[in-house]
C-alpha cells in the first residue's frame, strides 16, 4: 500500500516539474535566477508521512530538471513547509510569496474527507481542486449542532446549502465539480500536477493585476453594486500605469510574450 502511494506522488511530482518546464516559458522570462516555487504539504502528525512522500517526488522531479540543464538554462528551487496548521501555513506562504520570491504556491492537503470545518476551510480557497476520492460534507445536524450556512451559500444554491446543512449529505468530489463549485475532479495522482497547471497559469500573470484582483475579491463581497464596481474602476485605473500593463499592451501589439516584472 505505501508503496503505490510512493509511486503517485512521485509521478504526480514529475508530471507537475515537466509542466512547468515545457509549457510556460513566459515564467521563466518574469524571473531572475532560479524559478522559485512554494509548497505547502502537511510534515507533521498523522499525514506527515504522506507529506514526505509530497516532498520526496517534488525534489526528485527538481532534481532530475536541474541534472538536464533546468528550464531554459535557469534551475528550479523548490521550498517546502508544513501546512498541518491552516494559521501558520498562511503565514508560510505569504513569506514564501513576499520574502523568498515564490513564482506561485502549490499543495496537497490529502484525500481524506472534508468534513464539517474541514469542508468550510476548503471552501475560503481561491479555486478549488479535488482528487476523484474526496468527499465533502457538513454533518454538524448528526450531532445536533449547526455551522457553516455562510461558508456553503457563497458556493451553492440557497436549496443546495439548506439540503447540506440539514441533511449532513456527503457529496462525492465529482458531484462538487458537475455543481461547478470545484474547477477539476482528477485522479489522485494527478492531482498535483493539476494544480501546478493552474498555479502557472495565474503565476505567468502580473503580480500586481492578480493582487488587485484577489483584493476585489476580497472587498466587493460586503459592497453595493455601485460602490464594488467604484472600487474595482478605481483599482483598474491605478494598474492602468503600472510598467507590466504598458508591457502588456506593447506585447499585444507587437505580437510575442509580454516580460511581466511586477512593476
Amino acid at each position: 500500500m505505501i508503496r503505490s502511494n510512493r509511486r503517485s506522488v512521485l509521478k504526480s511530482g514529475a508530471a507537475m516539474a515537466g509542466l512547468l518546464a515545457t509549457g510556460f516559458p513566459s515564467i521563466v522570462r518574469a524571473q531572475a535566477g532560479a524559478i522559485k516555487i512554494g509548497h505547502l504539504t502537511p510534515l507533521t502528525g498523522f499525514l506527515g508521512a504522506l507529506g514526505d512522500y509530497a516532498v520526496l517526488g517534488i525534489k526528485m522531479a527538481e532534481e532530475e530538471i536541474n541534472r538536464a540543464g533546468g528550464v531554459m538554462g535557469r534551475p528550479l528551487e523548490v521550498m517546502s513547509e508544513d501546512s498541518v496548521n491552516p494559521a501558520t501555513a498562511a503565514i508560510k506562504a505569504q513569506r514564501m510569496l513576499d520574502q523568498n520570491g515564490a513564482a506561485f504556491l502549490m499543495g496537497e492537503i490529502s484525500s481524506a474527507p472534508a468534513i464539517g470545518a474541514g469542508f468550510a476551510l476548503t471552501l475560503c480557497c481561491d479555486i478549488l481542486v479535488a482528487s476523484q476520492e474526496a468527499v465533502f460534507a457538513m454533518p454538524e445536524i448528526d450531532v445536533g449542532m449547526a455551522g457553516g450556512v455562510k461558508f456553503l451559500q457563497r458556493h451553492f444554491s440557497p436549496s443546495k446549502s439548506r439540503w447540506l446543512m440539514l441533511s449532513g449529505e456527503r457529496l462525492p468530489a465529482a458531484e462538487l465539480y458537475r455543481l461547478g463549485v470545484i474547477e477539476a475532479c482528477v485522479p489522485a495522482a494527478e492531482l498535483a500536477a493539476a494544480a501546478g497547471k493552474m498555479a502557472a497559469t495565474i503565476a505567468a500573470k502580473s503580480p500586481v493585476a492578480v493582487k488587485a484582483i484577489k483584493d476585489s475579491f476580497d472587498m466587493v463581497e460586503s459592497m453595493s453594486l455601485r460602490d464594488g464596481y467604484r472600487l474595482e474602476q478605481n483599482k483598474t485605473v491605478d494598474l492602468n500605469r503600472t510598467s507590466d500593463a504598458r508591457e502588456a499592451k506593447r506585447a499585444f501589439i507587437e505580437k510575442r510574450m509580454p516580460k511581466i516584472t511586477g512593476a
